[in-house]
């Protein structure tokens, strides 16, 4: 049946110009995606989300008693529910280091493009970054204690 069909010189040029611009087409695909890739925010992975709460939870601050991370495009909220008891300073400074352990979980496997060799843990300073952070700090009956924003261009938190 393959053998019946015939096709005119002008009917195989047109088809290897179809061919042609198909294959054309098809190069450039990678270059659109990377484009479009490019304004839709990275993801920070479970993974990472889970490592550092799971820091932040596992025993080394007994004033925590649960963490929480969110993401919403470029913007990452970060919850800590600690003691009552707990003093607006110590709330900052686990404030302070879980943004930092999300940051070098993330740095480690992810998406996070932070220049090194920051957080500076002396200064408190993060740097600059392409997420802005939220960050609360309440007690169990949702008293806030501190909260504090950092923009992805600032490079401190500020409470």
């Amino acid at each position: 049946m393959a053998s019946d069909m015939k096709f005119t010189s002008g009917e195989l040029r047109r088809n290897k110009i179809s061919l042609a611009f198909l294959i054309f087409i098809l190069a450039l695909m990678p270059l659109f995606a990377a484009c479009a890739a490019e304004r839709a925010a990275p993801i920070i992975t479970e993974v990472g989300k889970n490592l550092a709460t799971r820091e932040m939870t596992g025993g080394g601050y007994p004033e925590i008693l649960d963490a929480a991370i969110t993401q919403d495009e470029y913007e990452v909220s970060l919850a800590l529910i600690v003691s009552t008891e707990t003093h607006e300073t110590r709330a900052k400074e686990l404030g302070f280091t879980f943004v930092c352990a999300l940051i070098e979980y993330e740095l480690e496997g992810g998406c996070l493009e932070q220049k090194r060799p920051y957080p500076n843990w002396k200064t408190k300073e993060i740097g600059e970054g392409i997420f802005d952070y939220l960050i609360t700090v309440a007690s169990p009956d949702q008293t806030i204690i501190a909260q504090g924003a950092k923009a992805r261009n600032a490079t401190h938190i500020t409470w």
